[in-house]
């Protein structure tokens, strides 16, 4: 397959801004991320505006201040792209969102909203504070990227809000762009592709634009993408950045490392690794200089934290309480609402060797999958599926907010068994929704209803990781192309 720019050029432009991870402009550890930060954005804008010129405009760029014919040429082929190359498609789709954002959205918003908290920890920034050590910041270093760029703009709560969610549709149609190139690629109708990503979006509702959870999926989903086309040190890159965001895009480098494995590419285990923990470093660094033990703070935070009501282990527990054998109360801590009862409490301290030995399986099972000297992009959908399902439902927390991480994930599913998996899904955003924010006072109460709704959801989240495995023991290797995955070894 011929590796060539994207549409707008988002990523072989942000690939140009990675050597800025070398400089900190000489003012200190404390800049590199914030500066890296801007020439993404930076690359992101310019992209946008210019990489659509370079692609589908090239005898517009060929031609500087040549002939009238050299101009209509130009114009020809862009009104071509519009018409044949899904140019209208992809501008539809991009109205529809901003649609659903700006306004769907908010016509059935709850006022129980992270963004609240997002705006006190900035304004903590703001004022000099130091996250970890001098407040406690439950979110990774490169979250206050995203939670103070609004924050710079307006010290005002509610023009901080919009803000914010203007900035997360930002990410969301960068997404639509990534899914957009993904599906021509692969020779799929590109709105068959935006619309199981849009389904996805309505499924999970408006918890969208009220946590920050779009920013570390599309990153996710823009490390897949680049590792597929074969711009591997950027893939690392970003998906050093999105775990540096929310952590469990950490889980999606095993996968990478394996096909690596499976196709003998040593070379790049190596420089993958290397690049992913100096990206970390540079963002870490800071906090260790600092403070020190600082960002330790931030793992003992997460390590002392009880089971959520609404994760996979509560709803075994509540279970049992249902059936007499147990009791069970309900407190309020860690910014969440929480089960205590001895037996949550043992499985609190298990959840992490839970976790750690399901995804063991689960990477098991993907290796014996890898075809070598394939491209791995028909199954990779289906590997990122199984493996961030999987740690959602072995997680003591399960906040309805994570189920945005699987958003992304579905137009990159292939194959017969990508409509059951989106109706599962879709089932899990009806039950999600109807536990928060509808029916939490009576989740709370451990009413009967409402746990058995619970069960339900999580009994869901472990099926489509069933059918994940399901897709891929069914998908022919035939099905798989050769791909770009053809770096040296």
């Amino acid at each position: 397959m011929v590796t060539k720019r994207t549409p707008f050029g988002v990523f072989d432009a942000l690939l140009e801004t990675i050597p800025a991870f070398n400089g900190h402009d000489g003012r200190g550890l404390v800049y590199p991320i914030p500066i890296l930060i801007l020439n993404l954005t930076v690359a992101v804008g310019e992209a946008v505006v210019t990489g659509f010129i370079v692609e589908h405009l090239n005898a517009l760029s060929s031609c500087t201040m040549k002939t009238l014919p050299s101009l209509n040429e130009a114009i020809h082929h862009f009104r071509n792209f519009l018409v044949s190359g899904g140019g209208l498609t992809l501008a539809l789709f991009i109205l529809i969102h901003g649609f659903i954002f700006g306004f769907l959205f908010h016509l059935y918003l709850t006022t129980n909203t992270d963004i609240g908290l997002y705006f006190a920890d900035a304004s903590k920034l703001a004022s000099g504070l130091v996250p970890y050590r001098d407040f406690t910041l439950e979110y990774p270093p490169l979250s206050l990227i995203f939670f103070g760029l609004p924050r710079i703009i307006t010290s005002s709560d509610a023009l901080y809000t919009k803000i914010f969610q203007y900035e997360l549709l930002v990410f969301d149609i960068i997404g639509l762009l990534l899914i957009f190139d993904i599906a021509r690629r692969l020779g799929e109708r590109p709105w068959k592709a935006l619309s199981i990503y849009t389904l996805a979006v309505l499924a999970v509702g408006p918890i969208i634009i009220q946590t920050y959870d779009i920013i570390p999926a599309v990153m996710t989903l823009a490390a897949i993408y680049l590792f597929w086309r074969g711009n591997h040190k950027a893939s690392w890159a970003v998906l050093a950045l999105g775990t540096l965001t929310k952590i469990y895009p950490i889980v999606i480098a095993p996968i990478f490392l394996l096909i690596y494995f499976k196709n003998g590419q040593l070379k790049q285990i190596r420089d993958g690794a290397i690049i992913f923990l100096a990206v970390c470093a540079i963002a870490i660094l800071p906090f260790i200089i600092l403070g020190s033990g600082s960002i330790l703070n931030l793992v003992s935070y997460h390590s002392q934290r009880p089971v959520q009501i609404e994760s996979t282990y509560s709803a075994i527990v509540l279970t049992l309480v249902k059936l007499g054998f147990t009791t069970v109360t309900a407190e309020f801590s860690f910014g969440s609402l929480n089960i205590v009862n001895p037996a949550a409490t043992v499985l609190a301290k298990l959840s992490t060797y839970i976790m750690v030995g399901s995804l063991l399986i689960v990477y098991w099972f993907i290796y014996r999958q890898v075809k070598p000297g394939k491209s791995q992009f028909t199954r990779l959908g289906a590997y990122a599926l199984l493996t961030i399902a999987i740690t959602m439902a072995t997680s003591k927390i399960l906040s309805p907010q994570y189920f945005v991480w699987l958003i992304p994930i579905f137009p990159l599913i292939c194959g017969r068994w990508r409509t059951p998996i989106l109706a599962t899904f879709i089932l899990i955003g009806g039950l999600t929704y109807d536990i928060f924010p509808l029916h939490y006072p009576e989740l709370q109460n451990f009413q009967a209803t409402a746990v058995a709704i619970l069960v339900a959801r999580d009994i869901l989240l472990v099926l489509l990781a069933v059918l994940a495995v399901v897709s891929l023991k069914r998908m022919p290797a035939s099905n798989e192309p050769s791909g770009p995955l053809n770096a040296p070894r």
